[in-house]
């Protein structure tokens, strides 16, 4: 198992950005090896196996490393990690997008896409959940903080563009985000059941789609 989970993060690791420099792919390495020791360390002895020093032994990092990646183990299991990008960095990502709805999901796959690059992991990160569902809490407290930080990066997506002002209010940019979030969701949750080959790139493609199909629908 840990030797298959390794091997599947280190594909994940070829699909990173070749523009990023030798210290960010390293990071990248060492905090796929921390994710990808969590899980292995949980599906094979319960989340009390999973100790910090475990996981650390096995990714071959000190433990004062690993709380340089994570708050605790329970967010290595998870492959919790914070948006690093800033509200300002998200919306220069997505200035490039004509439209404000390619922008918003644009904005999304860039900061769920590496998670989105591994089914198996997915999978049995959601087996680890169904086995200690006391998990659920954490993820739920993360997704809290990622909506908050994400509205401010819509309303810096969306002020300046046609139709919206320089000014845009909190509650627009929740809605944009909760539609368009509510459709990544439903596009990686099929992507996920019926395991689709689509690229990460196709699937946000499809997600835009559908998006606007729903708009042509009740427009």
């Amino acid at each position: 198992m840990q030797l298959c989970i390794f091997a599947r993060y280190a594909i994940i690791l070829t699909m990173q950005e070749q523009t990023l420099g030798l210290r960010d792919r390293k990071r990248l390495e060492t905090r796929a090896r921390l994710e990808a020791a969590a899980v292995s360390l949980a599906l094979e002895g319960g989340i009390e196996h999973a100790t910090v020093d475990a996981i650390s032994e096995r990714a071959d990092v000190s433990s004062r490393t690993f709380f340089n990646y994570f708050d605790s183990k329970e967010d290595a299991i998870l492959g919790i990690r914070d948006i690093e990008a800033t509200a300002q960095e998200l919306a220069e990502h997505a200035a490039g997008n004509a439209d404000a709805i390619s922008a918003v999901v644009g904005s999304l796959f860039h900061v769920i896409g590496p998670s989105l690059r591994d089914t198996a992991a997915h999978h049995n990160r959601m087996e680890i959940i169904k086995r200690f569902p006391q998990l659920l809490s954490r993820q739920i407290a993360q997704m809290t903080t990622m909506t908050e930080q994400l509205t401010e990066a819509v309303q810096a997506i969306l002020a300046g563009r046609p139709g919206w002002g320089q000014q845009v209010d909190i509650t627009s940019a929740e809605m944009m985000l909760g539609m368009c979030f509510s459709a990544v969701h439903i596009s990686v949750k099929e992507w996920l059941a019926t395991g689709s080959q689509e690229t990460p790139q196709e699937l946000e493609k499809r997600t835009i789609a559908l998006i606007r199909q729903l708009h042509e629908r009740i427009a």
